[in-house]
């Protein structure tokens, strides 16, 4: 369209009236869609356009099938299961009956150049009523196919899996299902690239489903559905214009001076207008642009900081930079106070938008310190008790104030809100924490010194030679750590020296010389904090020791075990003191009063002897012994059994027994009542005759003991049930082998758990098959009355076989086992024959279209036998394009003309398709 003042006519005839109808076959598209630079930036504005020619367009509003079009199956032209977008009828695809294939086919169509297929499509909801019961095993999708034959042979396109997915072609497997809502089961529009394998001027389409579970289920529907094959030079010419006056152009660089919106409107060769596009707005930063900054911000104390922000960012070109005074370069920038109070301290940014419009700005930081310690109280510490203390009085303070107390050493002392107590003389030193603030001060706690005071007796009397009693002082008084020197009269120091217990002097145990009655003197010295305090006190000894008492000599018993009490008895010459302590008894057994236990260690005949020992209040003590002597009588000799043969209770057991003091009573008993009484049998006699093989115990009591001992009953070549198998595991119809292998007996009964049984009169072998897992049982009884045997079992696992590899035709999901039966698809391929390598990015390769393949060798001459390419593709990992781009091994063009080809394509399982032919290179 080069003709200036005929666009202008259009432009003006368009927007004065609506002369021109949109062509609803007219497709085009611009970008970018609205925008905003800076002043003197550019902006790449884009356009396409094509118009798609007549019969290229379907829908089904007049409820027939397009000329030339067929469906499968049972065919609805209405809205059987909710309306289309659009509010028209469309198609409706359902099973006509079993076995029969929904779809429909399209005509024949010239798309040599290459295009899209596009259409609206949706599948109903799995579960649904008929005629809207939606697809939900795997395979029961619909698949977009092409042919090339008049419909005698079709390929896959793209197969929409009910659960959402696509894939190449449909599987052929029922899992995983669908259930409920997937992106399939709303109206959709599907734009799908056609292949180059499909490009000819006979080509067919179809939509099919090639397996359903019925007429009443898995129904789809499909409309609008556009064969849009209009790429050069096959589809019709179109021309651009653009609102502002450029003509004839899909693509240029625009800088505006001012806002400004444009528009292309779309024109056919022949200079009619077909459509409009949608208009671009490309607008200009103007520097107008807000933001927020907080005026000013506060701290209270000299050195704190906050942050401040630039927010809320209107109208700017992106992205925005700031620079603060602080030297920060993002939005947030940390203002500080220069430990002056108070203080007011102006920071200042620079705003700058991507167009380079700076708008400046500042904050002021106040700084106004209120915290303060006020003054100091002080108690002094008394001679070296903990007890001095500090306390600060605050003031300004913003929220409750935390106080830290330290001692010169830097260790913590006992804060209790604003005191530390419980101190020692010296410096001490606070710091307070208010919300906001924090300020340190020193205090210096000072110490008193206060004489020791306390009182002591001047005499102690005790009856004992052994025992001295304890002399405390009392009234302790300004003796803090208090320690303590005790000597005797001549100076020597005593053992227990810097005793103390709360705050009374100790002098438990004062040693006396041994002889009664005595005087002996003692002095202690108290010291604490620098001070001393010395008084004197005398032991007088008054007493000796004529403690005695009577314990039995010997005492006797007849079982292993027993024990006996023992007392002692006639306690005579035991010291008393005021108040009175009594008697410390000390048996070697552990006993601590006058009665103890002795007892036995359980052996026949021993001699054990026991000591007590006797202490008075004194101290004085006295030793005796006794002896416990243990002498059973009663013994079991010997325990006898005789064993049982097999099946029959004819064992028996027999005990002697010797030593009985008066009559012997006699007990057998089986393991049962031996375990449990009343579960089991029993006799009172030292022998048992006619009894079943086992444990049995016995027990024998006298006048004054009892004894007991146990014997095993053996059997004699019972029944034993075995038996072995040349396999246990495996496909269904395998075949077992049993042998028998049980011991003393010849009668067997069989059963093999697949519905046979067997009872035999000799050891044999039996071979079974199985189709379905079972348990093997053998039962092995003495005779055909079966009064006793034993039995054992077998399971045989039967698992599912089959073709476990996914890429076979006949793959099997509920195989665990390979069969070794597997069949795999031949390779397909689909011979091309025209290709046009201009760079134009359409048909700029020669390759093919192949299936199931994973190897492809392809060989390319020209006329005189010159190869031209020649590669083996890898299909499993293809990298990039694969195919031959029309030049010859040195990298020049390849001449237009006739080229020959030879292939070899290699399937999944090694088979191997050939073919040849030849292709025509075409340059413009």
């Amino acid at each position: 369209m080069k003709n200036l003042l005929l666009v202008t006519t259009i432009f003006t005839l368009l927007f004065s009236s609506s002369l021109f109808a949109q062509n609803p076959n007219c497709y085009v598209t611009v970008s970018p869609l609205d925008t905003t630079i800076c002043p003197g930036d550019s902006v790449f504005i884009q356009g396409y356009a094509n118009l798609l020619g007549a019969g290229q367009s379907f829908n089904f509003n007049a409820s027939t099938l397009p000329a030339g079009w067929s469906t499968t199956g049972t065919t609805f032209f209405s809205a059987p299961c909710g309306p289309h977008p659009n509010g028209t009828p469309y198609y409706w695809a359902s099973t006509a009956a079993a076995g029969s294939i929904p779809g429909i086919q399209t005509a024949a169509f010239d798309i040599t150049c290459g295009g899209v297929v596009i259409f609206d499509m949706i599948y109903s909801v799995q579960g649904g009523s008929s005629p809207c019961e939606g697809p939900d095993q795997y395979n029961e999708g619909v698949s977009l196919q092409y042919s090339l034959n008049g419909g005698l042979t079709w390929i896959d396109i793209i197969y929409y899996a009910p659960n959402g997915a696509t894939l190449p072609a449909n599987p052929g497997v029922t899992t995983p299902g669908a259930n409920g809502i997937t992106p399939f089961t709303s109206w959709n529009t599907f734009t799908v690239p056609i292949p180059a394998g499909a490009l000819s001027t006979s080509t067919m389409f179809r939509w099919t489903q090639s397996s359903t579970s019925g007429s009443c289920c898995d129904n789809w529907g499909l409309e609008n559905i556009i064969i849009n094959a209009t790429a050069a030079p096959c589809g019709t010419s179109t021309v651009l214009n653009w609102s502002n006056g450029l003509n004839d152009t899909t693509s240029f660089w625009f800088s505006p001076s001012q806002d400004t919106t444009l528009y292309a409107v779309i024109f056919d060769t022949n200079g009619v207008q077909q459509c409009i596009s949608d208009t671009i707005t490309v607008n200009l930063f103007d520097g107008n642009f807000t933001y927020s900054l907080p005026g000013a911000a506060n701290v209270y104390c000299p050195l704190a900081s906050t942050n401040v922000s630039v927010t809320n960012i209107q109208n700017a070109g992106l992205p925005v930079s700031y620079l603060w005074s602080t030297g920060s370069t993002t939005s947030t920038a940390t203002i500080s106070g220069l430990g002056v109070t108070p203080a007011n301290i102006w920071y200042y940014v620079d705003v700058t938008d991507a167009c380079g419009y700076v708008i400046p700005d500042s904050v002021l930081l106040n700084v106004n310190q209120t915290l303060a310690i006020a003054s100091f109280s002080v108690n002094p510490q008394i001679n070296c008790a903990l007890n001095g203390s500090a306390a600060a009085v605050v003031t300004g303070n913003q929220g409750t104030p935390v106080h830290q107390w330290t001692n010169s050493a830097g260790q913590t002392a006992n804060p209790v809100g604003n005191n530390a107590n419980n101190l020692v003389s010296g410096w001490y030193y606070v710091t307070v924490t208010d919300n906001v603030c924090t300020i340190s001060d020193s205090v210096f706690v000072p110490q008193t010194l206060v004489p020791i005071t306390f009182n002591l007796p001047d005499t102690v009397t005790t009856n004992c030679l052994a025992i001295k009693p304890p002399a405390p002082t009392t009234a302790l008084q300004n003796a803090p750590g208090a320690t303590f020197l005790w000597t005797t009269a001549g100076g020597t120091p005593l053992p227990f020296n810097n005793s103390g217990n709360n705050g009374f002097l100790s002098y438990y145990n004062l040693p006396n010389n041994g002889i009664s009655p005595a005087f002996i003197t003692y002095n202690v010295t108290v010291f604490s904090c620098g001070n001393s305090v010395t008084k004197s006190v005398v032991l007088h000894v008054t007493n000796i020791n004529n403690l005695n008492f009577n314990l039995p000599d010997t005492l006797k018993k007849f079982c292993p075990g027993d024990s006996i009490a023992v007392d002692v008895t006639g306690i005579t010459g035991a010291s008393n003191t005021n108040p009175p302590i009594p008697l410390v008894y000390d048996w070697s057994n552990g006993g601590t009063t006058f009665t103890t236990w002795l007892t036995s260690t359980g052996l026949d005949n021993e001699t054990i002897p026991y000591t007590v020992t006797l202490t008075d209040a004194c101290g004085y003590t006295k030793t005796k012994t006794v002896v416990f002597v243990i002498d059973k009588l009663l013994n079991i000799d010997d325990v006898q059994s005789t064993a049982s043969t097999a099946c029959q209770p004819d064992g028996s057991v027999l005990a002697i027994v010797s030593g009985n003091t008066g009559p012997a009573q006699f007990l057998w008993e089986d393991s049962l009542n031996y375990i449990t009484p009343g579960s089991g049998d029993s006799t009172q006699s030292n022998s048992w005759n006619n009894i079943s093989p086992g444990w049995y115990y016995f027990t024998v009591v006298d006048n004054v003991c009892s004894d007991l001992d146990s014997v095993f009953v053996d059997i004699i070549n019972a029944p034993t049930a075995s038996f072995t198998v040349d396999k246990s595991d495996g496909c269904a119809g395998m075949s077992v082998i049993f042998t028998n292998t049980s011991q003393n007996t010849s009668y067997f009964e069989w059963d093999f758990g697949n519905g046979n049984t067997s009872i035999d009169n000799a050891i044999t072998t039996h071979a079974e098959q199985y189709f379905a897992p079972a348990t093997v049982t053998l039962w092995a009884y003495d005779n055909s009355s079966k009064t006793c045997g034993t039995s054992t079992t077998l399971d045989i696992s039967i698992v599912v076989c089959g073709c476990t590899d996914p890429n076979a035709i006949n793959y099997d999901p509920n195989a665990v086992v390979q069969d070794g039966l597997c069949i795999y698809p031949i390779p397909v391929v689909q011979d091309p024959n025209v290709f046009t390598p201009n760079g134009d990015g359409q048909n700029d390769l020669f390759f093919f279209e192949t299936v199931y393949t994973t190897e492809f060798k392809l060989t390319i001459t020209n006329r005189w036998g010159n190869v031209m390419y020649d590669k083996i593709l890898d299909l499993t990992a293809p990298v990039g394009s694969q195919g031959w781009d029309g030049r010859s091994p040195n990298g020049s063009e390849a001449k237009a003309g006739t080229y020959f080809y030879k292939y070899t394509a290699i399937g999944i399982n090694g088979d191997e398709v050939e073919g040849k032919g030849f292709l025509q290179l075409v340059r413009d």
